[in-house]
């Protein structure tokens, strides 16, 4: 006669079943965690790619602002590096450039001492349309020779372009200009590219109007902040 084993010496064992079933529910909490984990990742990248984006908008939209609140003249250009200076000239209302200046000055009789110059350039560093680039700040005090000499501001710029273009700062950098499309007389229509600056008022407002990038379309962390933003000088 065969005396069955105690319990407590009956081996434990699992069914191919209960296995299958662990191995399921662990692959599930794995997987779960992995999926958080890489969620996670890319909302964090995402957060940080628009708070790069905000920061960028701020700092261009107050460094502005305080540059307008100090200054008394805007004067608009086409460019900052024409090899030609002849088009160092001021723009007109509704015209736009890549090149804006605010000036701070005051009147002596007819003419007009310049103190101070302080300018914003946008520099296209790839060859697409729109464009895309930096833009640049620098600051220059006029000298006190240019000052009793009345020398016009225009003078002041190309007496004074590589001083004041080695003395430039970065503003933001992955600035898109936008595109601004025209009907032609023949039914057609053409597409130029915007420039960063408009002037507004005649020495006396402009705008900045640009988009900033950044991300990688590839990771999915790809953003475009829109930049628009006018900004009027106390006359």
């Amino acid at each position: 006669m065969k005396v069955a084993p105690s319990p407590r010496f009956r081996t434990l064992a699992y069914t191919l079943v209960e296995v299958m079933i662990s191995a399921s529910v662990s692959l599930l909490v794995v997987g779960a965690a992995l999926w958080l984990l890489v969620a996670g990742t890319r909302s964090s990248t995402l957060a940080t790619s628009g708070s790069i984006n905000d920061l960028a908008q701020w700092g261009i939209a107050s460094r502005l602002w305080i540059d307008a609140r100090i200054a008394n003249g805007i004067t608009l250009y086409e460019s900052y590096d024409n090899a030609n200076l002849e088009r160092w000239l001021r723009r007109v209302v509704n015209d736009g450039g890549n090149f804006m200046v605010f000036s701070l000055s005051e009147p002596s009789g007819i003419q007009t001492r310049y103190k101070k110059v302080t300018g914003f350039y946008f520099v296209a560093t790839a060859n697409t349309v729109p464009a895309r680039g930096t833009i640049y700040r620098f600051d220059y005090t006029v000298s006190s020779s240019e000052q009793s000499g009345f020398t016009p501001i225009e003078d002041i710029l190309k007496n004074n372009r590589t001083a004041i273009m080695n003395s430039a700062t970065v503003v933001a950098r992955d600035v898109k200009t936008f595109m601004t499309t025209s009907v032609l007389a023949s039914g057609g229509t053409m597409t130029t590219l915007a420039n960063v600056f408009l002037s507004r008022a005649s020495g006396k407002s402009a705008t900045l109007a640009c988009s900033v990038e950044s991300g990688d379309t590839k990771q999915r962390t790809f953003q475009e902040k829109v930049i628009e933003a006018t900004f009027f000088v106390r006359g």
